[in-house]
């Protein structure tokens, strides 16, 4: 983007370029603090290992999502003892009657499958979203620019409009035959 720039406004004193470093800084700045290396060279090969990881925990969590699954329809009461002995719902009260047991077992079976809904649309998303902010980054970074410009235009309009506006009411009110 710097370059088509560069080309277009060959001038050194361009706002925009000046816009384009000010985002540069504020780049390397972020970088240097989260670690992040996007140069050139390994920028393809950090999208793949982020995809990569993300496809793993997906995989992980995936797995323990259809062993909850497979245990709650061989034995509820071996995944409630289970629960409890991890820690993760130390609160549960075990159903007396078979009412109470099958009305547990419905809504521990639509949790589970929800978060199973969730996860399996979760990731596919996260990628589109990573795709679509590489794509349009570079439209952001101008839209700004734009709009820093326009603020900026805006600004000075209104101050040349107040002062010819003064000079038009004072003009008026010279030749006004009341005298004002």
């Amino acid at each position: 983007m710097r370059k088509e720039i560069e080309k277009a406004l060959p001038s050194k004193n361009s706002e925009i370029k000046k816009k384009l470093d000010m985002e540069q800084k504020k780049l390397e700045k972020y970088s240097g603090e989260l670690r992040c290396n996007a140069n050139d060279k390994n920028q393809g090969q950090s999208l793949i290992a982020l995809k990569n990881s993300a496809t793993r925990q997906y995989c992980h969590y995936r797995y323990y999502l259809n062993y909850l699954s497979d245990n709650l329809e061989k034995d509820k009461h071996f995944m409630d003892t289970l629960e409890k002995s991890i820690g993760s719902d130390n609160t549960k009260e075990y159903p007396k009657t078979f009412q109470e047991w099958g009305q547990q077992y419905n809504i521990y079976a639509s949790q589970l499958d929800r978060e199973i809904l969730r996860a399996d649309s979760t990731l596919p998303r996260a990628f589109m979203a990573l795709e679509d902010m590489e794509r349009n980054y570079a439209a952001h970074i101008i839209l700004q620019i734009i709009y820093d410009d326009y603020i900026r235009l805006r600004n000075n309009l209104s101050k040349y409009m107040n002062a010819s506006t003064q000079l038009y009411l004072k003009a008026y009110n010279a030749q006004d035959a009341n005298q004002r």
